[in-house]
């Protein structure tokens, strides 16, 4: 009769032990996935604030205007990508300021250049750019206008008339100036420098092959008021809208954001009884 009572408890016994080996080995799996998924993934992720769903990121103060090169030689395509250009870094710079007015938020403007005398322009103060569907609207909406390069007279009109006119306090202030090359020989080369000295960042961008010439060079220089460091040269006008540029305007333009994030209630554990 005990061996009858033997045989099943020596199988269970058997049975708990195969159990326990194979719950160890399960218990040694979940280990080892835990420790490689801790050292593939950072102790501290960065996460790009324009990817932040709930957060707000703020500029401070900061007017910034865009001259694009509206120019026969540009063509509609090339125009059509300045364009996108100016938005998507516009969209890097957070909520544009709701009262063009007030003496915080970011500004922004743009003057499209071509012949002399043509300029076509989105001001810093225009009531209705108070948000940033309404600034990226209005720039869809200008239109190629074809004609000759008046580079000069562009940048002394983007002083005078969006920059000088509006200037706020203790504001920062940038230029981004987009250029295919040589300008028309009778415009006054001494504009070129018309944003220099004024307390406003320039950064000259030079687009094509042109620029490998002395002349055109130093030309570009002088739109960035002599500072290589604000100089940027590519060679085609679809370099504009690559990530890596977009994030490097957005570093010179924002280099240090103010992040602000909505407060959210805290929850407790309690689910009632």
């Amino acid at each position: 009769m005990d061996g009858l009572i033997l045989v099943p408890l020596v199988n269970l016994a058997l049975e708990d032990q195969e159990e326990s080996q194979d719950l160890r080995e399960n218990l040694a799996l979940l280990e080892t996935l835990v420790s490689r998924s801790s050292h593939a993934l950072p102790t501290n992720p960065v996460i790009p604030t324009h990817t932040l769903p709930d957060c707000e990121k703020r500029c401070g103060a900061l007017d910034v205007v865009f001259v694009i090169d509206s120019s026969e030689s540009i063509g509609y395509t090339n125009f059509t990508l300045e364009k996108n250009f100016v938005i998507n870094v516009v969209n890097r710079l957070g909520a544009i300021a709701k009262d063009p007015k007030s003496e915080t938020g970011t500004r922004v403007g743009v003057v499209q250049y071509s012949h002399e005398g043509t300029f076509e322009a989105i001001r810093l103060d225009d009531e209705r750019v108070n948000s940033l569907s309404s600034f990226k609207e209005a720039v869809k909406n200008l239109e190629w206008i074809a004609g000759g390069t008046w580079t000069p007279s562009a940048l002394k009109f983007a002083y005078n008339q969006l920059i000088k006119e509006s200037r706020r306090q203790k504001t920062r202030v940038f230029a981004v100036v987009i250029t295919d090359g040589r300008h028309d020989p009778r415009d006054d080369d001494l504009n070129l420098r018309a944003l220099c000295d004024r307390d406003v960042t320039v950064t000259a961008i030079g687009i094509g092959d042109m620029f490998h010439e002395t002349h055109e060079s130093e030309n570009l220089y002088s739109i960035a008021c002599d500072k290589p460091q604000q100089v940027r040269n590519m060679t085609l006008f679809s370099d504009l809208v690559a990530e890596k540029f977009i994030d490097d305007m957005e570093d010179v333009l924002c280099p240090d954001p103010q992040i602000v994030c909505p407060e959210l209630p805290c929850q407790t554990g309690n689910t009632g009884a």
